[in-house]
């Protein structure tokens, strides 16, 4: 979050907004009712930040405790994960083809829910493939494999 909220000031964003964004909209937005605001009854953190624009954490209190360097030691080394992990070939312009059909699978987004919708539209077609509809912003959303097992590429 803390590198989301520096690009969106870096961008122009009003710091204020990005930081209401961050907190009490992302909670509401996903129905998180006990969170996002630093009130009596509310289960909140507070970061203490070097500066609106910076978003460096200084200090931090979690659940009523100052959070020292004494309590990161005690947590367990999480190994690092990125982009060494992804053992992935080119990926072309075919490998993202859907071919046409009478109607495609689609994921609708339900708002200010994070549950989603099964759905099946008719979608614009040429020359044998399925294309996208940015008017009704429907994208097309790929799965790839990668392991380096199989290379396999899902697109729809």
């Amino acid at each position: 979050l803390d590198y989301m909220i520096r690009h969106a000031i870096s961008r122009g964003v009003e710091p204020l907004a990005i930081y209401r964004a961050a907190s009490i909209s992302g909670a509401r937005a996903f129905g998180l009712k006990d969170r996002g605001l630093i009130a009596p009854g509310w289960r909140a953190d507070i970061v203490v930040l070097d500066s609106l624009e910076g978003c460096h954490a200084q200090t931090v209190f979690s659940a009523g405790r100052l959070v020292t360097p004494e309590l990161f030691d005690r947590r367990k080394l999480v190994e690092p994960v990125g982009r060494r992990s992804v053992r992935v070939g080119p990926i072309g312009v075919s490998d993202l083809a859907v071919p046409s059909s009478r109607e495609a699978p689609v994921i609708g987004v339900v708002p200010g829910k994070i549950i989603t919708e099964h759905l099946r539209l008719k979608l614009p077609q040429a020359g044998g493939q399925t294309l996208v509809d940015t008017a009704r912003d429907v994208i097309k959303v790929a799965v790839v494999e990668r392991h380096g097992r199989n290379g396999h590429v899902s697109a729809g």
